[in-house]
């Protein structure tokens, strides 16, 4: 995205504009909940761009699942930029949970998502099935839908079972509406994680075997996480 820039640097440009995006999305909040009164049907969506100092485009998106929700709309910031002539990137960018290093120190760490135009396709072809929708819609209604997730590591049983254009994934996302195929790095001098997410697998089209190993390692993940908890809870009380 950002050639000769650390993940860490990377993370502050993309947040430098802060203060102007939630300027915009406080203007543009009552503008599309009044346009989401008049809707007929749902889910519904609006969004907007804005200019970046860095090139590329920040996306303002608005998203209501349902009618019950309209006068509380699920908000996403996230930018977009070309690699080339008709493929789009796309780029969400937030702290993970603080961790606990060295001597008892609270570290938040920086995250950059990517997502590739094919992981894009893949999540509207799986999943949403509309063909009209651009990326910037597609993008916006997986981030607006899909706001818990769960890292999962990659095994034999989920890897093999993959089809060929989608093993460039090495890592594993298992989201509300399916499992995602992810490439995962870690900056070593700052510790900020980038994933770029490759490709979208439907619930549906996950085997038996899959899932079984999906299941197996979210349990591992889960006692790793409150292992860790345990050694650190002493802490949160100070």
């Amino acid at each position: 995205m950002l050639p000769k820039r650390t993940y860490n640097e990377e993370y502050n440009l993309l947040v430098s504009n802060n203060d102007r995006l939630e300027y915009w999305k406080n203007k543009l909040r009552p503008k599309f909940i009044k346009e989401f009164r008049k809707e007929k049907r749902f889910p519904a969506w609006r969004w907007e761009e804005l200019s970046s100092p860095i090139g590329g485009k920040y996306i303002v998106f608005f998203y209501v699942e349902d009618r019950k929700y309209i006068e509380n709309p699920i908000e996403t910031l996230f930018y977009t930029y070309y690699v080339k002539k008709n493929v789009m990137r796309v780029v969400k960018w937030d702290l993970l949970q603080p961790e606990f290093v060295g001597n008892g120190q609270m570290t938040p760490v920086p995250l950059i998502d990517v997502y590739t135009n094919h992981f894009l396709l893949r999540y509207n072809e799986r999943f949403l099935k509309i063909n009209s929708l651009n990326e910037i819609d597609i993008a916006g209604v997986y981030l607006s839908r899909n706001l818990w997730i769960v890292p999962i590591e990659m095994n034999k049983d989920i890897y093999e079972k993959f089809s060929e254009d989608d093993k460039e994934a090495n890592y594993g996302i298992l989201s509300c509406d399916g499992f995602c195929g992810a490439r995962h790095s870690v900056e070593n001098v700052s510790g900020a994680l980038k994933c770029i997410y490759t490709t979208f697998l439907n619930k549906s089209l996950l085997k038996e075997i899959q899932i079984t190993a999906i299941n197996k390692e979210h349990d591992k993940g889960l006692e790793t996480f409150f292992e860790k908890y345990e050694e650190v809870k002493h802490l949160l009380d100070k």
